[in-house]
């Protein structure tokens, strides 16, 4: 218990700086190549709304989740004093400095996921997309964008339409890109978002079209697929 408040007590110290700035993950300070993350098997979600909460309700721990629940905080203090650790060892050679509080968080999540070797890692931006530090990732399996509003008009511009060229900016090819799913077959069952509000029927939306993506790109495709991806859905 001790050492995870100390994890908190570092992230809101020495992490705080640049919140405002837009800055690259550099894996090799954690010993990682970029390649290494095909490994996720990734669904990269953008979106101006509709993806995870920020800041968290109650713990930070809700921002890496495994099987849909936070990891425990033995996990949680386990990993975060090895990325610390090996942070802190090469600053020097990075003109003395640690990332910035989000940008630790990402570092951290994809050492997690490595780690446990989870088999498909959903990773949802920061701020825009084509520079946002989650853009590491060569090959997603499957991106979406959720929604698209006027935010961050410092970093990402003015207008909706050079916001949209920064969330389009995770996309690569090829690659499935998906909308909003239009039919919801009867046979799938009744779709019960955790949250009220008809926002979430187009969130829960797109979150079931990524799964079924994601499920037909590994060749699961079938009668299966819809509740299977209706599962992924409600964890």
């Amino acid at each position: 218990m001790v050492r995870f408040r100390a994890c908190q007590r570092g992230l809101v110290s020495a992490f705080i700086h640049h919140r405002s700035k837009i800055r690259p993950v550099r894996l090799p300070r954690m010993e990682y190549q970029v390649e290494e993350l095909d490994e996720l098997n990734a669904i990269h979600v953008a979106g101006t709304k509709g993806k995870y909460s920020s800041p968290h309700l109650v713990q930070v721990r809700e921002r890496i989740r495994i099987d849909g629940h936070p990891i425990s905080k033995e996990l949680f203090t386990k990993y975060f004093w090895q990325v610390y650790e090996q942070l802190e060892a090469t600053k020097d050679a990075h003109a003395g400095s640690m990332p910035s509080y989000f940008l630790f968080l990402t570092i951290l999540a994809f050492h997690v996921f490595l780690q446990e070797k989870v088999d498909v890692a959903v990773i949802e931006v920061g701020i825009g997309g084509a520079y946002d530090c989650t853009n590491v990732i060569r090959k997603p399996w499957v991106c979406g964008i959720s929604s698209l509003g006027i935010d961050h008009t410092n970093i990402l511009g003015d207008t909706i339409e050079k916001i949209a060229w920064q969330k389009a900016g995770i996309f690569k090819c090829p690659l499935s890109v998906c909308p909003d799913l239009r039919d919801y077959p009867a046979s799938a069952g009744p779709l019960h978002p955790g949250l009220v509000g008809q926002h979430q029927q187009s969130n829960a939306s797109l979150a079931l079209q990524l799964c079924r993506s994601w499920l037909q790109r590994h060749h699961l495709a079938g009668t299966h697929v819809h509740a299977s991806a209706w599962v992924c859905v409600c964890v």
